[in-house]
């Protein structure tokens, strides 16, 4: 399917649009901005239960939504609703959605319940929250770039692999990574190759370096959720299956059926000049009163080869489906809450992105201090090790080596040991560093935790410690991902409560009496 074809299609929601304009009201303003209470009402349908709605649980709801829109507004003030990327994350979601109902959205529905079962009881059926160290990499990218970009990503897992459970991947993500942000996927979101291998970790694991159509990643999972209800996924289970099965068939129906709504009336001479000389100045067809022009096919028709009535035919499609696809909000208000509604969510998610999470990212200082303020808050249910194992063939030659470690900063331990041991290619000591909690490393279990016995590894009988037992972290590295996370919501709160601040909100309190009581079922 063209890429005209794929953007430009048809939805059939069959939502009750009942409501005149004249029966909604302006619910509250914000900044001088008019709410609507439809637009509330939407958004109160779609994130409360019915049973639980109740005169708390609109006063509640309002507070939510009135910081929701504070963040809008405080988005749409930094442009972002202006950038390419965001108008680009919108027209996708569009598109998504207009392709819903392709055909008979009965149909469509049993087809995405069936594929809805079989994500379930594949097992399959996971929302997974990953980051991941990823660099982009071009449609015509060099064999050399190739191999640089492979050796770099392969030298960061052999790093990370050292470290093990000890290893600070948000802090490599920050240094190495394309994208910096953490996000939720689930199996119907990502190519399959990130699919099969995020399904194949368990939260904290991370991946070996592996392709995707972008680029070379190394994911982390860092949770992993259930599979989310139905009707929450059901348009990208219908999208993947439309791109996936016979979709010409069902947009020939489709046009078909709306040129009989515009309506289209065709000029036969005119189309048969066309066809015979390959150009016409008469006016080809029309929708809704519209006149196309052999001049404008023309200019259709110099961008897509093929025959002349093959041309023809996709520039008919093409302008009912621009016709349709720029009347669609006009003729159906709910698809246009809805469009409004995830447009707010996309700001309000880029906005915090730009203002909290990029700041955090760098905020060395702020982390730290946020740390020291809150240390009690990180401490651990268990002490763990934090220190070296050393498995050695020799009493004497473990002693010299925790002589020299003393002497060494503990940041550089690894590098001392990788130029002090095995020089002469004949392995005479083992080393392992990091965090150690109960049950990560038997000999720390038997040593330092005193729980059970272990038996010593054969070629190095003999084994030291040099480190210390810790209630809970020193310092904010250790603890990075959860300390960073913990940060971001206290800069959210500081920053909301400077919004709310100097932002002014009046509600319409007799309006809000009549939300959901007016005869509106969105």
């Amino acid at each position: 399917m063209t890429k005209w074809k794929i953007c430009l299609v048809f939805l059939w929601l069959g939502w009750r649009t009942s409501v005149s304009a004249q029966q909604d009201s302006v619910l509250l303003h914000i900044n001088g901005k008019g709410i609507l209470r439809s637009e509330f009402e939407y958004a109160y349908s779609h994130n409360t239960l019915h049973s639980q709605r109740n005169k708390q649980a609109l006063k509640d709801y309002m507070k939510q939504f009135i910081d929701f829109k504070l963040k809008v507004d405080a988005a749409e003030t930094a442009g972002i609703d202006t950038t390419s990327s965001f108008k680009y994350e919108l027209e996708k979601y569009r598109r998504i959605q207009t392709e819903i109902y392709l055909a008979d959205q009965k149909e469509a529905d049993a087809m995405a319940r069936h594929l809805y079962k079989q994500l379930k009881d594949g097992q399959r059926g996971e929302s997974i929250h990953v980051c991941h160290i990823f660099k982009r990499l071009p449609q015509n990218a060099s064999k050399h770039l190739l191999r640089e970009t492979e050796a770099q990503m392969d030298s960061i897992y052999n790093d990370l692999k050292q470290q093990g459970t000890s290893t600070d991947f948000a802090a490599y993500v920050n240094r190495y990574s394309d994208e910096k942000d953490d996000f939720w996927i689930n199996r119907l979101q990502m190519p399959q190759d990130f699919e099969k291998m995020t399904g194949e970790l368990r939260p904290g694991e991370f991946s070996t370096p592996f392709y995707s159509p972008q680029g070379i990643h190394i994911v982390k999972v860092l949770d992993k959720k259930d599979l989310p209800p139905f009707e929450q996924i059901k348009a990208d289970i219908i999208h993947r299956h439309r791109h996936a099965h016979r979709p010409e068939a069902s947009l020939l129906t489709l046009v078909e059926i709306l040129k009989k709504e515009c309506p289209y009336t065709i000029n036969q001479t005119a189309v048969d000049e066309l066809v015979r000389k390959g150009h016409s100045e008469q006016p080809l067809f029309t929708l809704d009163g519209k006149e196309y022009s052999g001049k404008d096919f023309s200019l259709f028709a110099s961008s897509y080869p093929g025959s002349t009535r093959h041309q023809f035919n996709a520039f008919v499609i093409k302008s009912v489906l621009d016709y349709e696809y720029k009347h669609w909000e006009e003729r159906h208000p709910a698809f246009k809450k809805q469009m409004q509604m995830h447009r707010d969510s996309l700001l309000c998610q880029a906005v915090i992105t730009q203002k909290i999470k990029k700041q955090s990212l760098t905020d060395e200082k702020g982390l730290e201090k946020y740390f020291e303020a809150h240390r009690a808050a990180y401490d651990w249910k268990q002490p763990r090790y934090k220190g070296i194992i050393l498995h050695g063939t020799s009493k004497r030659q473990l002693r010299k080596m925790r002589k020299l470690l003393k002497k060494t900063p503990e940041t550089k331990w690894q590098e001392a040991i990788r130029q002090a041991i095995n020089t002469d290619g004949h392995p005479t000591l083992q080393a392992t560093y990091g965090l150690f909690a109960p049950g990560d490393n038997r000999f720390v279990d038997a040593r330092i935790f005193k729980k059970g016995k272990t038996e010593p590894i054969p070629d190095f009988p003999y084994t030291s410690f040099l480190g210390k037992k810790m209630k809970g972290p020193e310092n904010y590295q250790e603890v990075h991902e959860a300390v960073t996370t913990d940060y971001q919501k206290q800069l959210e709160a500081d920053w909301m409560e400077g919004l709310r601040a100097k932002s002014k909100v009046e509600i319409n309190q007799e309006v809000l009496k009549t939300v959901n009581k007016h005869g509106y079922n969105p």
